[in-house]
């Protein structure tokens, strides 16, 4: 009993952490920022947009929505409450990305916000239809992104993405298959842009 709780707590935890409005898109906007060659002068000003508009906006709407009765809690479990907030959340990264590219900032950079935000589509499209983890896509994204900048150098951080899964499977937000198609819309997103644009 006691043991279950504690998982519980520890799964909240991680679901809270590794969420998609949380520390995923802060240390997406740092591997952003930091490993893709800006300009020291660029950083600040592109960094701040990146984290208004991929986490400071979303949770506001987030909220809003909560509190206007149009989803049931933060984590929006209920399907048919997702496409609302994810349409305005959507809306606030592309108008973020955009103004992210009016700064001088690299190729490598707008390619991954790219692909970024066509990830985010997919899913929304997706889960309009079939409910897909949002918490296992955002962390499969981050350790692709960051897989990426670094060479997979660290390729043991692809542990975030179990942990994350695991959390959202003992939380019993998500099943697997959820899970697994959260985990696959970003890698095949990738893999593609491996093969096309990315050097």
């Amino acid at each position: 009993m006691r043991r279950g709780r504690l998982q519980l707590l520890t799964a909240n935890l991680i679901s809270r952490l590794f969420g998609p409005f949380s520390m995923v898109p802060v240390f997406m906007t740092l591997v952003l920022c930091f490993g893709t060659g800006l300009e020291s002068d660029v950083v600040l000003p592109v960094g701040v947009v990146l984290i208004t508009c991929s986490v400071v906006l979303p949770v506001l709407l987030a909220l809003l929505f909560l509190s206007l009765g149009r989803i049931k809690d933060v984590d929006v479990t209920e399907r048919k409450d997702r496409m609302g907030l994810f349409l305005v959340v959507m809306a606030v990264q592309i108008i973020g990305a955009f103004i992210t590219f009016t700064f001088p900032v690299t190729l490598i950079f707008r390619q991954l916000v790219v692909l970024e935000l066509i990830i985010f589509c997919i899913a929304s499209v997706i889960t309009n239809y079939y409910k897909i983890s949002i918490h296992a896509l955002s962390a499969t994204t981050l350790y692709l992104v960051f897989g990426y900048v670094t060479g997979y150098r660290y390729w043991w951080t692809f542990s975030v993405i179990i942990i994350v899964c695991w959390a959202r499977l003992r939380l019993n937000k998500h099943t697997l298959m959820q899970l697994v198609l959260g985990c696959a819309v970003p890698l095949v997103v990738f893999l593609t842009g491996l093969l096309t644009v990315l050097e």
